[in-house]
């Protein structure tokens, strides 16, 4: 949407994503030695709908990340921000503004990296993305360091938030944890992976964590490992193995109906 009297060429065009000042505020801050930046923004976002029409307006929370995960210290010594911790943050952000129906997807935002990306979806809408910054984002903006961005769409998640707590008693049987380790191909996105499995809705499958990706040795060319861990539990006693191993096969055949696949020992 362009405006008629813009203030400069930067500001001629109303903002369709957050994307531009998020990184343009990042590469201000990396030019004068800043290397550890975490910085938000929460702010409209425009598409326009035709000529002669209204364009429709987005509140969007944009943030961006790059450097140490968290502050460094004897106990604590530095690691890079990645993936999971920006998963991490939109899952807890999404928790606490108790929206629990969203689910990881698939994403093909440009901005993004093409293997390091996510969606975020609840109740059929797109909620988000977030991801690495792409090396094309990062040229055009001169950054000359891994930025990791998100975008989260508030009217919907707070329009699709539960306004009231309700109180869940804590389970009284123990739960059973199994792992599976799969080798597939690197285009498969594992929000995507994730997505299909938690819609399979096997019985009694209280909980599925990803804890483990790897592509290198002994890995074939083009494929990556995905390692999983899948906890069980029955509301009224304690599961059997034979019920556990039942369900773990089901979810195994489920997958190679869906994917080309290869267990990992």
């Amino acid at each position: 949407m362009e405006i008629i009297n813009p203030l400069s060429i930067d500001t001629a065009i109303l903002r369709p994503h957050l994307w531009g000042s998020l990184l343009g505020n990042v590469a201000y801050n990396l030019n004068r030695n800043l290397d550890n930046i975490r910085i938000f923004e929460v702010d409209r976002i425009f598409k326009s709908l035709g000529q002669g029409k209204l364009p429709s307006e987005s509140m969007m929370l944009g943030l961006a990340w790059t450097g140490s995960a968290a502050k460094p210290n004897w106990a604590n010594p530095r690691r890079e921000v990645d993936l999971y911790d920006l998963k991490g943050l939109a899952e807890d952000f999404i928790a606490d503004l108790n929206a629990p129906d969203f689910v990881f997807c698939g994403s093909d935002n440009p901005f993004l990296d093409t293997e390091l990306r996510l969606g975020l979806s609840i109740a059929g809408k797109n909620l988000g993305e977030f991801g690495l910054i792409s090396r094309e984002a990062a040229s055009i903006f001169e950054v000359k360091a891994p930025v990791w961005i998100m975008a989260v769409n508030l009217d919907i998640l707070i329009g699709n938030r539960i306004e009231r707590k309700t109180f869940k008693e804590p389970p009284k049987f123990p739960h059973s944890d199994r792992d599976l380790a799969i080798v597939l191909d690197n285009y498969i996105q594992i929000g995507d992976l994730l997505l299909y499995l938690k819609e399979l809705h096997q019985k009694y499958l209280e909980n599925i964590q990803l804890f483990d990706v790897y592509s290198g040795k002994q890995i074939p060319e083009g494929k990556k490992s995905v390692a999983l861990s899948f906890r069980f539990r029955h509301p009224v006693r304690t599961l059997t193995d034979a019920e556990i191993d039942s369900a773990m096969n089901s979810i195994l055949s489920s997958l190679k109906a869906k994917y080309t696949l290869d267990l990992r020992e």
